[in-house]
């Protein structure tokens, strides 16, 4: 997915996410944004909001992936089972302050699925 912020701006992208496990251990989903580039943003922050496929799992609400700042993995589904889905929502938020700095960023986002 790709799209554009201007300074000062906030933007909601929703998209959807397929999941498929059949581990029999609960499992979370976790997540991690990287900054791709030797140039770190200032003032850009984005967050990630992933449903529970099907009743299955709890989501851990929005939360905010850390950008420039090393890698940071925030757990965005717990208690997940085995599940075969798609078309969950997932919800990105996007936010660049006044002060950011000018530029063009590329933001990659990893998830990770893990047994317990």
């Amino acid at each position: 997915m790709s799209t554009s912020a201007k300074q000062g701006s906030e933007k909601t992208l929703n998209t959807t996410y397929s999941v498929l496990t059949n581990r029999p251990s609960v499992q979370t989903i976790s997540a991690s944004a990287e900054m791709e580039g030797s140039e770190r943003p200032k003032g850009i922050e984005i967050s990630a909001e992933m449903e529970a496929p099907g009743g299955e799992g709890s989501s851990t609400g929005p939360k905010t992936l850390p950008v420039g700042e090393g890698e940071q993995v925030k757990t965005l589904l717990e208690d997940l089972g085995s599940v075969s889905a798609s078309g969950v929502g997932l919800t990105y938020r996007i936010s660049v302050s006044p002060e950011a700095s000018v530029g063009s960023s590329s933001i990659s986002i990893t998830y990770t699925v893990s047994g317990s």
